[in-house]
């Protein structure tokens, strides 16, 4: 594995950077401030990489206008300034007085530059806008229901991490209001939906691409929600909690599919910004009987086990050189470690085992769904497609009661990770963006961002015309800020209760109905519930012949909406749910509702105490 090896010194100049001699002056003495070391970008190779990867999905042969959002030391907005030649380029610096030794400069050298200072969390942008940008226009209103989209408007950002841990507005969170904005046409996207080249702590990317199911609250919903792309143009290298939630062959199945649709493109990696190879953990020295090797990837939890391992084994081998209880204690640490690896591999068995067992419980009822819908298939022949589903569940319950309960207890990731990749098309329509990513992340070289070894991320965002969040389009306008509310509670309960089954849902919104009378209302469900044929009932031909009897409702099948939780289901379907919900149900505000939910939605948060302009509903 690839260790991370931190500089003699983050504030050390870099010979190839000059740059980093001024940054050095203007930063470090003020480096207690988080901010001011949350890395800037001082690389013109690493800029003309990355430009030239994003070039197909920015138009060129349009005017342009770029608001740059927390400059910082210029180098990245300059390559873009150059690359795009925009008609505008607005800096907006909070920082000047840091900052500006590098962006006055800047902002001197071109007519297209404007530079100001202002509190980006509280602008008000139609104003600034029209201030500063006169060529922009708020779009004509269409009747096609589509998002508007403003192709002539590009937003840079480097949203800082917060100065204080009591600050919980993090890059992310800034990111989640940005996307809200999109959805209501508000904001930076008041003249419609705009994209965005963004740079994040490597940390915070996950919570706006989620890489697992477990993983998708709310920054990545809200994405979801209007993206028509959303992946990683550039990243550091980071070992990522997420590497221990999937199985290695889901993840090798992953960077696999995104190789292939990388080479379909032509889209070329220069040398030196490929993907650094994740690489297999370790077997244990002894390992447990009964218990075979299991493939995962390697992570630091196994490199310290490994290091604290060998180093008993090494001392134990030369202990006369040792004091005797030295030689006890690292024998003692050995021993832990030894343990602790062993159990991390017997954890990853089981739950991938449980997993295996889950998914051939969910073929089978597959296989149930088609030959209920065959006339040729016997009423004798269904039964027994059923009995072997009851057999399967019970021998799976059996499995987890033979296991302690640490070995089980998060067995639900892989399964729903599983599932999504089941119902993906080959990853292609996954629910998950980083699944869809169209190549992987340029490298980016730790001595690229300043201080040196400060992990960053950018990413690219496109808005799309047809997406989800076009559901408010369907219905009166009247009634299109009650229902984005009610979208907004619905979407902090991925953050507070990811556990929540599709059926907890359906009980609280739709109390008294059937789960019949419920997947009739919203037939987009049926894919995502557990199944089993209804007593004495043979084969019903469905009306269309063509449809895929997995997700039509069929008479002689019994649906469980409890089997799946709520986090697998793409956005598209809560927007269902949400408008029958609106369509049938008590009249409830967003803060009743996020409580209905067991949601812990403030009044601010709900919009009751907003102070903020009124949300545009297109």
């Amino acid at each position: 594995m690839l260790k991370v090896v931190p500089p003699t010194s983050r504030w050390a100049p870099i010979a190839r950077y000059p740059i980093t001699d001024l940054l050095i002056k203007q930063i470090k003495p003020l480096a207690t401030k988080k901010s001011h070391a949350q890395g800037t970008l001082v690389s013109e190779e690493l800029c003309a990489d990355a430009l030239k990867r994003i070039s197909p999905y920015i138009p060129q042969d349009a005017p342009l206008d770029i608001v740059d959002l927390w400059p910082g030391n210029g180098v990245w907005s300059s390559a873009v300034n150059d690359f795009l030649r925009p008609r505008r380029h607005i800096l907006i610096e909070p920082e000047l007085d840091v900052y500006g030794p590098f962006l006055k400069p800047l902002a001197k050298s071109k007519p297209s530059y404007t530079l100001g200072s202002l509190n980006i969390y509280s602008a008000r942008w139609p104003d600034i806008f029209k201030k500063y940008l006169p060529e922009q226009k708020a779009p004509e209103r269409n009747e096609s229901g589509d998002l508007p989209k403003n192709n002539s408007l590009l937003i840079l950002a480097n949203p800082p991490v917060p100065n204080s841990a009591k600050d919980h507005f993090t890059p992310s969170r800034w990111w989640s209001a940005i996307m809200e904005g999109c959805m209501l046409q508000t904001g930076l996207h008041c003249y419609g939906s705009v994209r965005i080249l963004a740079s994040f702590p490597v940390i915070e990317v996950q919570s706006v691409l989620a890489r697992t199911v477990y993983e998708r609250k709310r920054p990545a919903l809200l994405t979801e929600n209007v993206a028509l792309h959303a992946f990683e143009l550039a990243s550091g290298y980071e070992l990522e909690p997420w590497h221990s939630l999937k199985t290695w062959n889901s993840i090798q199945n992953n960077m696999n599919r995104v190789t292939e649709r990388a080479a379909a493109q032509g889209v070329t990696t220069p040398a030196g910004r490929e993907p650094i190879p994740l690489e297999l953990a370790p077997d244990s020295p002894k390992p447990q009987r009964g218990i075979p090797y299991h493939p995962r990837a390697r992570t630091e939890g196994h490199d310290n086990f490994m290091e604290v391992i060998e180093k008993g084994a090494r001392i134990a081998e030369n202990s006369q050189k040792y004091k005797p209880q030295k030689v006890a204690e690292a024998k003692k640490d050995a021993t832990r470690a030894l343990a602790s690896l062993k159990f991390d591999n017997r954890t990853a068995f089981v739950r991938e085992n449980l997993t295996k067992s889950q998914m051939a419980i969910d073929q089978l009822m597959t296989d149930l769904c088609n030959a209920a819908a065959d006339p040729k298939m016997t009423t004798k022949e269904l039964q027994a497609i059923d009995k072997k589903i009851g057999d399967a569940k019970a021998a799976l319950q059996e499995e987890i009661d033979n296991n302690h309960f640490r070995l089980h207890r998060s067995w639900d990731r892989n399964l729903d990770d599983a599932r999504i990749e089941k119902h993906s098309n080959n990853l292609d329509d996954s629910v998950l963006l980083w699944d869809r990513r169209p190549f992987h992340p340029l490298h980016i070289k730790d001595d690229e961002v300043f201080p040196a070894g400060t992990r960053r991320t950018f990413i690219y965002f496109e808005p799309a015309e047809k997406c989800p969040a076009t559901a408010l389009n369907k219905i009166p306008i009247e009634k299109r800020e009650k229902l984005a509310q009610l979208f907004e509670a619905l979407s902090v309960t991925f953050g507070t209760r990811h556990q929540m089954t599709i059926a907890e849902l359906t009980d609280s919104l739709f109390p008294g109905r059937t789960t019949e009378e419920i997947l009739k209302m919203l037939p987009s469900l049926i894919k995502y519930t557990g199944k089993r044929l209804k007593p004495d009932c043979g084969p019903v031909s469905l009306p269309d012949g063509t449809s895929n009897p997995e997700e039509c409702f069929q008479e002689n099948i019994e649906y469980d909406l409890s089997e799946y939780r709520l986090r697998c289901v793409p956005v598209s379907i809560l927007w269902d749910i949400l408008l029958v919900y609106q369509k049938h149900a008590l009249d409830l505000s967003s803060l009743e509702f996020s409580r209905l939910l067991g949601g812990a939605l403030t009044s601010f948060r709900s919009g009751d105490y907003s102070i903020y302009q009124a949300k545009r509903l297109h």
